[in-house]
């Protein structure tokens, strides 16, 4: 079978022994693509491409193309719940929010760590976090039930 790179190459006057190099460099990568796609098959992977996609629009340059591995809804949902920690967050007190910020910078290191910094008792980290946690879980619920 003579392919269509193979005819513009004679047209291009390439001598037999670089169309066979060239035929053998397009063997190789038709027998890579074909292994992949059967260990794709085989491992029941799906991959997406822009061949063959029209954009809705003809000026239109990008393309939109849905990721199956991304649950839109959760990405809504944990969007919404960080701007309402933040807005929860500058209803607190500065001193509450430079505590939560240095609780959260630290990776919520332990209690001791974190009490040694701010020069308190371990007891105190600990009832002062419980508290401010319960405080922005209320909030959270607050919220909710407004929505609703």
């Amino acid at each position: 079978m003579i392919y269509k790179y193979e005819i513009a190459c004679r047209e291009a006057g390439l001598s037999e022994e670089r169309i066979k190099e060239i035929r053998k460099i397009f063997d190789d990568d038709k027998k890579r693509l074909k292994r992949e796609n059967e260990c794709m098959e085989k491992n029941d992977i799906t991959y997406y491409s822009v061949f063959g996609v029209k954009p809705e629009y003809e000026d239109m340059e990008a393309y939109d193309i849905e990721d199956p591995s991304v649950n839109v809804e959760m990405e809504v949902i944990r969007k919404w719940e960080i701007e309402q920690l933040e807005r929860f967050m500058k209803e607190l007190s500065v001193d509450d929010r430079k505590f939560l910020y240095l609780y959260y910078e630290e990776n919520g290191a332990n209690d001791t760590l974190i009490a040694r910094k701010l020069g308190i008792p371990r007891t105190t980290v600990q009832s002062r976090k419980k508290k401010l946690l319960e405080k922005l879980r209320k909030r959270f619920e607050e919220e909710m039930i407004e929505k609703n």
